[in-house]
């Protein structure tokens, strides 16, 4: 759980940085992961790190072809959701 009325902001701030060796971990196993590297430029951007968000998106633009956990269809898919995210910063 990552927050709920209880919860402090240090507690959530360490929630979400908890997140990040995961997210690594998945891209270090495949680096062409771009929903791995979507998930992490969202919570960079809820950490409000707009810089390193767009930075990863970028990468996961550039990773989408090559990420063969997508179908054809999930990768046209990812493409739009990153460009989306990519507007959005």
């Amino acid at each position: 759980m990552l927050a709920n009325k209880n919860t402090t902001d240090a507690e959530f701030e360490n929630s979400i940085k908890n997140i990040f060796g995961p997210l690594e971990d998945a891209i270090d196993i495949n680096p062409n992961n771009a929903t791995a590297r979507v998930v992490m430029s969202k919570t960079l951007k809820i950490i409000g790190d707009f810089s390193a968000a767009r930075k990863v998106l970028k990468d996961a633009l550039e990773s989408v072809d090559k990420d063969i956990t997508l179908t054809a269809i999930e990768k046209k898919e990812m493409k739009k959701t990153i460009n989306n995210e990519l507007k959005s910063l």
